[in-house]
């Protein structure tokens, strides 16, 4: 069964304009602005979803503010505040403006979208793009943005597949399509931010700390800001090593506590010729083992490869 999920990942964005009363004319006007394309009949959704969440305030035809709680609630606060210029609530702005450059930059929207769609989630779209693309992207910019403007939160694979086939560009139909696999390290090679598309997502995570190190090195003395970012990075990308080698460390536990208890039924197996083991049944988790390893960069300098 289909379900009735406004399948618009710009929704957010829309109901904010919407709760500004604007009007059909004026929401279309502003979206073509930003090169945002929406289906008449998910327009009327997404107006009929936020209009009824609060019927008195759009009836109201004074030019009354919304309350602060029901933006809250609405997850549209902080774009509200910062889109009309109002202070309804001491909420952070940082990252819209960000948000808007992002927009502004069409091969950006593409990327965000693509990454977010295959279901990597932020920090690992930070790194990827940080790393392979622009640097100077903060994650407050990544985080608004694929709130307001990339958002396949919660999306089944169903809504996702409905949405690609809605779509009329066949190009980034084609990518939407690769995003939907899952192949990760395949999509990043397509979209152009990768040199090898069968490498595993740690061993990209490896190149990119190891050209952070290196443009960290280069532009030490000729741009100390730009260095510094490099520098960030870097660690960054280390920890998300880190992360994925105690994950890995995890799995092979995991699996080695699989073994004894395959180990143990299947001697039980032969004294009393019980049923066959249904691993389902068993109170362990399967996680995906990967490996990953930081490299010595200390050691690389020193040999003359960075």
């Amino acid at each position: 069964m289909v379900s009735n999920r406004i399948r618009v990942p710009e929704k957010l964005y829309i109901q904010t304009l919407i709760a500004g009363k604007f009007n059909s004319a004026m929401v279309v006007d502003d979206l073509e602005a930003k090169k945002i394309r929406i289906p008449s009949n998910e327009m009327v959704a997404i107006r009929d979803e936020i209009v009824k969440s609060n019927p008195m305030y759009f009836r109201d035809q004074a030019n009354t503010d919304p309350e602060a709680e029901w933006l809250e609630q609405s997850k549209l606060s902080p774009m509200f505040n910062y889109r009309f210029q109002k202070q309804l609530a001491e909420v952070s702005l940082a990252g819209i403006e960000g948000a808007f450059a992002m927009l502004e930059d069409p091969r950006m929207v593409k990327f965000v979208s693509c990454l977010s769609l295959a279901g990597m989630d932020q920090n690992d779209i930070e790194l990827v793009l940080n790393a392979k693309y622009n640097i100077s992207f903060e994650p407050s910019d990544f985080s608004i943005f694929l709130k307001y403007f990339a958002n396949f939160e919660s999306w089944t694979y169903t809504d996702k597949e409905l949405y690609i086939n809605s779509l009329q560009d066949p190009n980034l139909k084609a990518l939407y399509k690769l995003a939907l696999t899952g192949e990760r390290a395949q999509l990043i090679w397509e979209l152009g931010l990768g040199t090898d598309p069968s490498i595993s997502f740690d061993d990209l995570l490896k190149d990119m700390l190891t050209d952070s190190y290196f443009y960290f090195k280069k532009k030490l003395k000729l741009n100390p800001d730009d260095a510094q970012k490099f520098a960030a990075l870097a660690v960054k990308l280390a920890d998300r090593l880190d992360k994925s080698k105690d994950d890995a460390r995890e799995a092979n536990d995991v699996l080695s506590e699989l073994k004894i208890k395959l180990t143990n039924t299947d001697t039980l197996d032969k004294r009393n010729t019980a049923a066959p083991v249904d691993i389902e049944e068993m109170d362990v988790e399967l996680p995906t083992a990967t490996e990953a390893a930081i490299p010595n960069l200390e050691a690389m300098m020193n040999e003359g490869k960075l």
